[in-house]
């Protein structure tokens, strides 16, 4: 089974699960650890959950939210990356791409392709709009 763990400071990867299962529906394969919001350390929730996973059977795909913070350093500490799928960057858009693979298409190179996708919804509204409606008036 494909499992997908989103790991953030605060509580944004709990609400971004959230906006997911608005969209898509209840996703049993996504759970989030919020750091640092329990006198639980991270590190032990991290590894309180990857215990529940079985890595000979299942695919696991961690997003967590920025790369330079604490969350993704300790959680690159405490994971074999070639066991598991880490990334950053953790956005909407990302999450709903990566929710809609198969456990047989969950690979680095799919992945590498979300991540690609993901980024060009990254614009300022304002530059997009006026291209827009300068297409719509190029005759």
């Amino acid at each position: 089974m494909l499992k997908i763990l989103l790991v953030s400071h605060g509580r944004f990867a709990e609400g971004i699960k959230d906006a997911a299962e608005i969209i898509m529906g209840k996703q049993e394969n996504l759970h989030f650890i919020n750091a640092y919001t329990s006198d639980v350390p991270y590190e032990e929730q991290l590894s309180e959950y990857m215990e529940s996973v079985d890595l000979l059977t299942d695919k696991l795909i961690i997003v967590a939210d920025i790369f330079g913070g604490s969350v993704n350093q300790k959680t690159l500490l405490n994971v074999n990356l070639d066991e598991v799928i880490l990334v950053t960057g953790l956005c909407l858009p990302l999450l709903l791409e990566l929710l809609m693979l198969s456990e047989e298409n969950a690979s680095e190179e799919s992945v590498r392709k979300i991540i690609e996708l993901s980024k060009e919804g990254l614009l300022l509204v304002k530059d997009k709009i006026k291209t827009k409606q300068e297409d719509d008036f190029d005759f």
